[in-house]
């Protein structure tokens, strides 16, 4: 009577993989499809979902009980420490629409998102006004970059930078460049202190050193706008639409003027 043989080496392996491949195959029905967003509140608890924004100052968050479908829940915003989701692809299709121009048809695409979500603990909401704002400006709407304004003072009161900028912003896009100036200048001081930007810092620095070179520029001091565009188009790019208009300013600057960086 031959002994039986057991699978060894390869073949053992191959089996393995087949078993294990089997096992997480049953599974799938139980994992998630889509990432859900967390809610990490200040006592280390955690909470998950589909944030749907803020009113009355609770997080509104959307999550799938088994048995009982998707219900709502709300969390004092008072006890979050840090919400995280993912950057809503609204960002992404606006900054298209400002590098073509558009800018009207970016503030429909960012107006609905920031006034959605305006108040939260997330990274990208900075990075998202900053752009409404621009586009607001570029668009001749001042007055409704006054109100966002005005919202994000009431959200984010320690934000000192960004609300500076969209100051000097509403204060250039009335045709005071000159005010514009001493709001601006202690974001160029930040900008200046920082070694390595964040995404939305980056934002926030070209946006301000495109301004400054705009004040710049306006008071023929035009060494040091072109200085300032070329921080805005070389350093601080991340706001693509921005660097973009920092670069033909430059470029104009160097070929029409024959300036020279200081």
């Amino acid at each position: 009577m031959k002994a039986k043989k057991f699978p060894t080496g390869a073949n053992l392996f191959a089996i393995q993989v087949l078993f294990v491949s089997l096992f997480i195959f049953s599974l799938c029905p139980l994992l998630p499809l889509t990432a859900q967003d967390a809610v990490i509140l200040k006592d280390g608890s955690r909470r998950e979902g589909t944030v749907l924004g803020l009113a009355d100052n609770v997080v509104r968050l959307e999550t799938d009980v088994a048995g009982r479908g998707k219900i709502q829940a709300t969390v004092p915003v008072a006890e979050v420490k840090e919400i995280r989701m993912e950057v809503p692809a609204a960002l992404e299709k606006a900054t298209e629409l400002r590098k073509a121009g558009k800018n009207a048809e970016a503030v429909a695409v960012l107006e609905p998102v920031v006034k959605q979500f305006i108040g939260l603990p997330v990274e990208w909401i900075q990075r998202a006004t900053l752009m409404l704002v621009d586009a607001q400006i570029e668009s001749q709407k001042v007055a409704d970059a006054e109100q966002i304004l005005v919202s994000y003072q009431k959200a984010y009161p320690d934000d000192s930078s960004a609300i500076g900028l969209i100051r000097a912003k509403v204060a250039a896009g009335k045709g005071n460049l000159l005010g514009a100036r001493p709001l601006i200048s202690p974001v160029i001081e930040a900008a200046k202190a920082t070694k390595i930007p964040t995404t939305s810092q980056g934002v926030l620095f070209g946006q301000a050193y495109y301004l400054m070179g705009q004040i710049n520029e306006n008071e023929k001091k035009f060494a040091n706008a072109l200085q300032d565009y070329l921080f805005a188009s070389t350093i601080f790019f991340t706001d693509e639409p921005t660097a973009a208009k920092a670069s033909v300013r430059a470029d104009k600057l160097i070929k029409e003027y024959n300036v020279n960086v200081p």
